[in-house]
């Protein structure tokens, strides 16, 4: 962490289609950073349940690098069309978000 993989500038998103439907307790883990977030601007790790996104983790500004460990609910699971985004919903022209170490564990479900 610390190296920027990925940087998200006002409206943009990084997405990645995995279908889950013979995996069980997803998690996805990731280095996060935002700088610039006036009031109201957010970072989302955001989920497809196959019809709509979900939200499952909301930066609302958090400085220098973190380590962060997000835990999917049940419904993530047994997915065919699942996929996840981070996106920079900022409305403020300074503010970003730096994405790092990004990675998708689970297990198979037997």
């Amino acid at each position: 962490a610390g190296e920027v993989s990925a940087e998200l500038l006002p409206g943009d998103s990084l997405s990645k289609e995995y279908p889950t439907e013979r995996f069980r307790n997803i998690e996805i883990e990731s280095a996060v950073a935002t700088q610039g977030f006036a009031s109201g601007d957010r970072f989302l790790l955001e989920w497809y349940d196959g019809s709509q996104w979900q939200v499952a983790k909301e930066w609302i500004g958090n400085g220098s690098w973190k380590k962060y460990s997000v835990n999917l609910p049940q419904e993530a699971e047994g997915n065919e069309d699942f996929m996840f985004r981070f996106r920079a919903d900022v409305g403020s022209e300074d503010g970003r978000a730096l994405l790092d170490d990004v990675s998708l564990n689970m297990e198979i479900q037997l």
